[in-house]
């Protein structure tokens, strides 16, 4: 096996808001604190854990965040990777076994920010 040295130290990025928080905070903090640093790092791969415990309704995060919220975070993070990374290579919908439906009827949250590799 060969060893391979890596320069990601120090380049987790965490954004701890509070409750209620919503898509002012959650894609102003993409926007203003992820993009510009993703600019910095140049990303060859990134890795997508999009848990929807943030989604407006959910007891257990308590954000206010849309389904079209969820599709513009996407859209802005599928940008740092057609930019760096050679595009998309997967998204980890976290935790469920099956698609969660949103309440506006669209299998995932998501919906519309997804494209099929060619």
């Amino acid at each position: 096996m060969r060893r391979v040295r890596v320069r990601a130290r120090a380049t987790t990025m965490n954004f701890p808001l509070p409750a209620g928080s919503g898509r002012k905070e959650v894609l102003g903090a993409v926007e203003n604190a992820l993009v510009p640093a993703a600019e910095k790092f140049k990303p060859e791969l990134l890795l997508i854990s999009a848990g929807f415990d943030s989604r407006i309704g959910d007891l257990l995060g308590q954000f206010t965040l849309t389904d079209q919220d969820f599709a513009d975070l996407t859209r802005v993070v599928m940008e740092i990777a057609d930019r760096h990374a050679g595009g998309p290579r997967g998204l980890d919908a976290g935790g469920r076994l099956q698609p969660r439906r949103s309440r506006i009827g669209g299998r995932l949250p998501c919906r519309g920010a997804y494209r099929e590799n060619s």
